[in-house]
């Protein structure tokens, strides 16, 4: 067998996902067990995937379930079972495999219908450790990384040599030996059993243990009402103590008139930022405007048209054959883009300036340039667009037709 494959440097991402895992009793975590804290505000909802002995408030989904009060605020329910592999093997490297002990995992989605907080608390498996090697002046040096910190940590005096099935590996004086696993795509530790051969060990895994704090806060819809001229769309909570996520919508989307007064009113943490309408020409092509809350907006006087042609000749005769035709939509329409800004979490959109523009053909289009905000701590980032659906996400979309 040919020396062994170029020598790879894979830095795992950790495993960060949420359910319930049942670790075999001969698979042991590399290391003790790291610890990690995190805060997170939500309205009413998360899902999480790869993870073990999960609790809400310190008690099993079994015991949610019994608990009288918990039982009222959370709702948690399995959606899936899954398997992570890490490699461990008791058998020696036959047929380009490795026998694999599997970490079976849950998911799990979590319901919270009250507002308030909750501790969340889990543990979760990633790849340890990532090996790579490098030719110095006379032998091979590892360079090991931690996955979980980042910490990077050298040995030199390394050889290359081949197994008595051809298979190559990198072994140290003290007996120390790494070899590439076709099947774990990466370097792993290794042994050679009684007849020479190698016997892959596999990739080591951690296990970290997370607490995190969710804050569930009232729910409230982004916008509460939205008023163009005669129509709206209008969100009612079907409680009167703000304790749970369930709203009813009222909606009124046909215009009357040819013109009308535009009024916004958000919802509890939200904050509006801009305001832009789009409407189409007589042409069919879009037009945007940005717009002022509570001022007087002209409705979309044209439907959305597109057109389509075709031709066709043959070669053999003097045939020729065309095709045009437009297809017009049956409504005139009139759309509000509503950029907001969550004060929970400080995530926002802000919109900096419309410009129309025309491409090679004639044809107008409009560039957005934007500034956008995840969350709080993050880094705002401004940018330019041709589509608004690529603005961060930070928005709410109303259709009116006429």
């Amino acid at each position: 067998m040919k020396k062994s494959k170029r020598i790879i440097a894979l830095f795992l991402s950790l495993v960060l996902a949420v359910g319930c895992l049942l670790v075999p009793s001969n698979v042991k975590a590399a290391t003790a067990t790291a610890k990690e804290t995190t805060r997170t505000v939500i309205y009413n909802s998360q899902s999480y995937s790869g993870i073990t002995d999960i609790t809400i408030n310190k008690k099993s989904p079994s015991k949610v379930k019994k608990d009288k009060t918990l039982k009222k605020a959370v709702t948690v329910t399995q959606t899936a079972t899954d398997k992570q592999g890490f490699g461990y093997v008791d058998v020696a490297y036959t047929a380009g495999n490795i026998a694999k002990k599997y970490l079976k995992t849950k998911s799990y989605s979590i319901e919270f219908k009250k507002a308030g907080t909750y501790t969340v608390k889990y543990k979760t498996y990633y790849n340890k450790y990532s090996y790579s090697f490098r030719y110095a002046t006379s032998d091979y040096t590892l360079t090991t990384t931690d996955n979980l910190t980042g910490k990077q940590t050298t040995s030199a005096g390394f050889t290359w040599k081949s197994d008595v099935n051809g298979n190559s590996y990198y072994e140290n004086a003290a007996g120390a030996i790494y070899a590439y696993s076709d099947d774990e795509d990466s370097y792993v530790k290794a042994t050679l059993d009684s007849t020479g051969a190698l016997l892959y060990q596999g990739r080591e895994y951690g296990e970290k243990e997370v607490t995190r704090k969710v804050i569930v806060t009232g729910t409230t819809p982004v916008v509460k009402k939205i008023s163009l001229g005669n129509a709206s769309y209008e969100y009612t909570r079907n409680v009167a103590d703000d304790k749970t996520y369930s709203y009813t919508s009222k909606i009124k989307d046909q215009l009357s008139g040819k013109k009308g007064k535009l009024s916004v009113s958000m919802g509890d943490g939200y904050a509006i930022k801009d305001i832009i309408v789009m409407t189409y020409d007589k042409d069919g092509n879009e037009v945007y405007k940005l717009v002022k809350n509570n001022k007087t907006v002209t409705f979309g006087a044209y439907a959305y048209k597109s057109e389509y042609s075709s031709s066709y000749s043959s070669q053999y005769t003097s045939y020729t054959s065309s095709t045009n035709r437009v297809s017009t939509r049956m409504f005139k329409e009139t759309r509000v883009y509503v950029f907001y800004k969550d004060k929970k979490t400080g995530g926002y959109t802000d919109i900096k300036k419309i410009e129309k523009k025309t491409d090679d053909d004639g044809k107008p289009y409009y560039e957005f340039t934007y500034k956008t905000l995840s969350s709080k701590g993050g880094t705002a980032n401004t940018n330019t667009t041709n589509y608004i659906s690529n603005m961060g996400g930070f928005y709410s979309l109303y259709t009116f037709i006429k």
